[in-house]
């Protein structure tokens, strides 16, 4: 199985297909909950734009995410410097308040509730709860983890759960949108559709959770791809939202009306599963297979740090925008992105946390590496059709995700 529990509310809303050559000022390539909440406050602030998506909007990412909401993402806090840490506390629980106030104006479901992070790890946990209670009030630990009763964890008040797709089809019903519109080929002020329409512009945003347009950033050494895997039930019920920092077996959840949403074996993409995850989800919640009413897998983008890349793409494209590598909390910093979006375009200035040029050298940086020089010399056919890494593809030859965005002839 790959159904999700969201694309029963996928909405078939018909955006029309590019036709002819146009001009704005700001090109959005990528129709997920990031593309569409940089197009939704470019709308608020009367700046032109249009936004393409190569399939249809809510279909890729944002189908298959579990939909936390909080500005807790792991112990990053900890592993910040104090500038950095309140950086990153300052734009996330900006970003929560901006969902709060769509909540008000859209039916998506929002609900506040509490979020943990919790680890058989004491000292861990106590550390990361020391240094936020400097900088953020409403935070408290938790020992009361339903399915771990031997690990503890920190809470943070006022977060949410949302259903992500009934978000996006209220949100995009008023935006200036073509589906089925892929773009292969990028210029400094224009780009390509597939049937060769051009579209001019002042700006490009490419928010297409891998980006397409990164040979001169070297952003396919700064990212990696992490597999998760999701599976939901019911008749279990959870207050609020909890993850695991626990890699043996660590499991994250949040409710949806009466389904329980389970995620967890997060490995690095390419790599074998250490175990069966329905298997975990069975034993650890004292269930049967048949109780599983959906499964699917995800694909997230890493950092080098955990911080994501937004940003000028590249000292020869000041005017092309990425946005990429959320860590696993999309959610939060889609919507975050959208306020470094707005104000590269309206200031000229970067968000100094997010730069894509920000010197990071760490161990993941070495490995990334030594897997990319590995596989560009490494004597396989077919190649990517991306850089010419040894790769290997579908039966088909068709790309599943970037980097590439060709398919390729087997």
């Amino acid at each position: 199985m790959n159904n999700t529990i969201w694309d029963d509310y996928l909405e078939n809303q018909k955006f029309s297909k590019l036709n002819e050559n146009i001009e704005t000022d700001v090109l959005i390539i990528g129709g997920g909950i990031v593309g569409i909440l940089i197009a939704n406050l470019l709308k608020d602030y009367n700046i032109k734009y249009c936004l393409v998506e190569k399939d249809v909007i809510g279909k890729g990412t944002t189908s298959k995410t579990t939909a936390f909401l909080t500005i807790q993402h792991e112990t990053l806090y900890q592993e910040l410097n104090y500038d950095k840490r309140r950086s990153y506390l300052y734009i996330n629980n900006k970003a929560l308040h901006r969902y709060k106030q769509l909540s008000k104006i859209y039916d998506f479901d929002y609900e506040e509730v509490d979020s943990c992070l919790y680890s058989k790890d004491q000292k861990l946990i106590k550390k990361e709860y020391d240094i936020l209670k400097d900088i953020y009030l409403d935070v408290y630990i938790n020992k009361n983890i339903p399915f771990d009763n031997d690990a503890i964890g920190i809470s943070f008040k006022n977060q949410a759960i949302i259903n992500p797709i009934k978000l996006i089809s209220a949100v995009s019903k008023n935006l200036n949108i073509f589906e089925h519109t892929e773009i292969t080929k990028i210029k400094k002020n224009y780009a390509v559709t597939n049937d060769g329409k051009i579209i001019k512009f002042k700006y490009l945003v490419t928010a297409t959770h891998y980006p397409v347009n990164n040979k001169f950033n070297f952003l396919f050494m700064k990212l990696t791809q992490k597999k998760s895997y999701v599976c939901v039930i019911k008749n279990k019920f959870v207050k609020g939202t909890y993850c695991s920092l626990d890699k043996d077996n660590g499991l994250y959840y949040r409710m949806y009306k009466d389904y329980l949403i389970i995620g967890g074996n997060d490995i690095d993409t390419g790599c074998k599963c250490k175990s069966n995850f329905e298997e975990l989800v069975c034993k650890k919640l004292n269930i049967v297979k048949e109780d599983i009413i959906y499964s699917w897998h995800a694909q997230d983008t890493i950092t080098l740090d955990k911080i994501p890349y937004i940003g000028y793409s590249d000292i020869f494209h000041r005017n092309h925008i990425i946005v990429t590598g959320f860590n696993l909390w999309g959610f939060t910093w889609a919507m975050a992105s959208s306020e470094i979006v707005l104000k590269i375009i309206k200031d000229k200035q970067e968000f100094k946390l997010t730069r894509l040029n920000r010197v990071c050298i760490n161990k993941n940086l070495f490995k990334n590496i030594y897997t990319s020089i590995k596989n560009l010399f490494t004597f396989r056919r077919p190649r990517c059709t991306h850089l010419g890494c040894a790769l290997i593809y579908n039966k088909e030859g068709k790309v599943i995700i970037g980097p590439a965005i060709k398919n390729k002839e087997i």
